[in-house]
């Protein structure tokens, strides 16, 4: 099974909640275990790795390459058209296929025995829909270009797929759910064993334990004649800055070609976990690393970055 690790170490003050504190004492408290170590839940961090995921597609989806122009399919060139069907769709048969357009010039078909590619331009030639076997695939974007209709599509195509593969989708079923887990995010494992050893043989206490690795904040909400809110005192707990984290990532199956570059884009914006974001805590700097602790997070991002840029 393919393993990789997350690490990733606070840049400033933060609060990975627990969703509760401590009576009298604690409004909000971080999470941490029997031995007083802190950590991030490897739910929370697949969420805010598929949040960065999220926002990586909305910015692709803005974004268009060049499919093939519309115009020199049958005049000129249908090598462009079938090569951007087979890099795209995973089409097999299309040796050898007939290519036809109506007479309007609206629809272009590729046919062979019993398949069929159909693109169907749009009333004000601004869009067009692509239909394999009668089923909408996907929807693409026209624009005039030197008297000749160009064809893009979306640069979120290539990734959506791995998109899925990795974090899945609501009410996926077996055959469809997510491919990638991911462990609670905790100190270094070194660090972890001295300290519970030092637990077990009674030199420290979990307390201790806790207090080291943090701090406590309060804060109060100002009222527009500058004096503090009654009632609105906190006392929150925070993970001190620049400490040190990892998350094991498995995979149940070996990544597709674009999960790995996928993910370590993902990897690279995640830059800020917890509560408080909006006032400066949680910052952080994360790396994707392999099974040996090597960081490769550069490795797979500049064929995310070459795919993109293509």
């Amino acid at each position: 099974m393919t393993t990789f690790l997350i690490k990733f170490e606070t840049k400033s003050d933060a609060t990975f909640g627990r969703g509760d504190g401590l009576a009298s004492l604690i409004d909000a408290e971080v999470q941490h275990d029997k031995y007083g170590l802190p950590f991030l839940g490897g739910r929370s961090l697949k969420g805010l790795l598929e949040e960065e995921c999220a926002n990586i597609l909305f910015a692709l989806k803005q974004q268009f390459k060049y499919s093939f122009c519309w115009n020199d399919v049958l005049e000129n060139d249908n090598e462009e058209l079938i090569n951007f069907l087979k890099d795209n769709y995973n089409l097999e048969w299309l040796e050898s296929a007939e290519i036809d357009k109506s007479t309007d010039g609206k629809i272009i078909s590729v046919l062979k025995e019993n398949n069929r590619v159909e693109i169907i331009i749009d009333q004000a030639k601004e869009k067009a829909t692509l239909k394999i076997n009668n089923n909408m695939i996907d929807n693409l974007k026209i624009e005039m270009s030197n008297d000749k209709l160009n064809v893009y599509q979306n640069k979120d195509r290539d990734f959506k797929k791995a998109a899925k593969h990795l974090f899945g989708k609501p009410g996926s079923t077996d055959s469809d759910k997510a491919i990638l887990h991911i462990s609670d995010a905790k100190l270094p494992k070194d660090l972890q064993n001295a300290i519970a050893s030092e637990l077990e043989n009674n030199k420290l206490e979990r307390e201790q334990v806790l207090n080291s690795l943090t701090n406590i904040r309060r804060q109060t909400a100002i009222s527009e004649s500058g004096v503090p809110k009654e009632g609105s005192l906190r006392v929150i707990r925070v993970i001190l800055r620049e400490t040190p984290f990892e998350a094991e990532l498995s995979f149940d199956q070996d990544p597709s070609d674009m999960d790995l570059p996928l993910l370590a884009a993902c990897v690279k914006a995640f830059r800020i976990a917890g509560t408080g974001r909006n006032r400066g805590r949680g910052e952080l700097t994360a790396r994707l690393c392999n099974e040996k602790g090597e960081d490769v997070i550069q490795e797979y991002f500049k064929i995310f970055e070459k795919k993109v840029m293509k």
